[in-house]
């Protein structure tokens, strides 16, 4: 996160994603470089040859490549906000034809190739004509459904995370099981926000849901303030207890807390009692 704060506030991706379409053609040209023939998501510096006629643009092929993968929300952000209509088209037509299809295949590959100890008690489906990756937790007759839908054009449009809606449904299944909408809606909020915003993979959002939901049943409280017992910053559980009502939050839902409120009491009790 630090890293990708840093990039952030350095402004490096904007400037060097203009580059890269420049050099592709895309954008600027009717006919933009046609990436067909060529593997671009691995690439050997060593073998770059000044010589080639194609070598600048399966270098920039590959940079993109990487951007995509590393840095998603911060090609997202620069795609959201590009003021030139035409190059924002045109970006996203060239993204959902030659990078979005092996994007959706490496993720939907990390999920199938997850331990079955991450996934704790739930159940992955993947259906890959919908570009769909479903994580199932069943206890007693209850069913808790997530599904994940991985856009034509990912990732500069977010993936949707909600709930399942076939037979049982995953409100059904919450009630029947105890848990609240605010529960649930935040187990679903934290998962969605490690892809959208942390740059985290689908494989991390399902085990962030495992667990989430793994540990509530196994009794550990959740954080007072996200509802989730897995923070969705830095995967940690809720260790900071109030003295005085003896709830227990998140360091990091404690900071933004004491940062937007420009307090440092108790988000419950408002005591000062850290």
């Amino acid at each position: 996160m630090m890293y990708i704060a840093q990039v952030r506030s350095a402004n490096v991706i904007p400037k060097l994603l203009e580059h890269i379409f420049i050099v592709l053609g895309v954008g600027w040209s009717r006919s933009p470089f046609d990436l067909t023939p060529w593997e671009f998501d691995e690439y050997d510096v060593s073998g770059f040859d000044i010589t080639s006629d194609v070598a600048f643009q399966l270098l920039a092929a590959h940079l993109y490549w990487r951007c995509l993968r590393n840095t998603p929300s911060l090609v997202r952000i620069w795609w959201a906000e590009c003021k030139s209509r035409q190059l924002t088209l045109a970006v996203e037509s060239y993204t959902e034809r030659f990078f979005s299809p092996i994007l959706i295949r490496t993720e939907v590959k990390s999920v199938q190739r997850m331990n079955k100890s991450d996934l704790e008690e739930t159940t992955v489906r993947i259906n890959k004509a919908g570009n769909e990756v479903s994580a199932v937790f069943t206890v007693e007759e209850a069913v808790l459904e997530m599904v994940i839908r991985l856009p034509s054009n990912f990732p500069l449009r977010h993936v949707e995370v909600d709930s399942g809606s076939g037979a049982g449904s995953t409100a059904a299944g919450g009630r029947a099981a105890g848990i609240s909408e605010s529960r649930w809606r935040a187990w679903l909020l934290s998962a969605s926000a490690v892809i959208v915003s942390q740059n985290g993979s689908i494989a991390d959002a399902v085990k962030l849901y495992a667990k989430n939901i793994t540990l509530h049943f196994e009794g550990v409280e959740d954080c007072a303030i996200c509802y989730s017992v897995i923070g969705a910053i830095d995967r940690t559980l809720p260790t900071k207890q109030c003295k005085t009502c003896k709830h227990k939050f998140h360091s990091s839902c404690l900071f933004k807390w004491f940062r937007t409120s420009n307090q440092s009491t108790c988000p419950l009790c408002r005591q000062p009692t850290f």
